[in-house]
């Protein structure tokens, strides 16, 4: 759920795929927006990737989101994009995720 009052809100879904042998994180939000992610656990950190997909100017974006353990209720979650293939990347977003008690 976003910070403020602009009533945005979404919700992962996330399952070990045994077949594939992976994690899978199937994101939904309030906007009709969908993301779907891959990959599993690597040096302690979850590590998932999406294909690159098209966008609205005509780019195509691939992302990498990581979930980082802090402490025993606290995860970074540190999202990045590429617009090249994964030749370089720039930050979309870097939340500090609270187990609520």
């Amino acid at each position: 759920m976003s910070a403020g009052n602009i009533g945005y809100s979404g919700k992962s879904y996330n399952i070990h795929n045994a077949a594939l042998k992976r994690w899978e994180q199937y994101w939904v939000d309030n906007t009709g927006g969908n993301l779907f992610f891959y990959g599993g656990l690597k040096d302690g950190i979850m590590d998932y990737w999406t294909d690159e997909l098209p966008q609205p100017d005509g780019k195509k974006l691939k992302r990498h989101l990581q979930f980082i353990k802090l402490g025993p209720d606290t995860v970074r979650q540190f999202s990045q994009g590429s617009n090249d293939n994964g030749k370089t990347w720039f930050v979309e977003y870097d939340f500090t995720c609270n187990r609520k008690k």
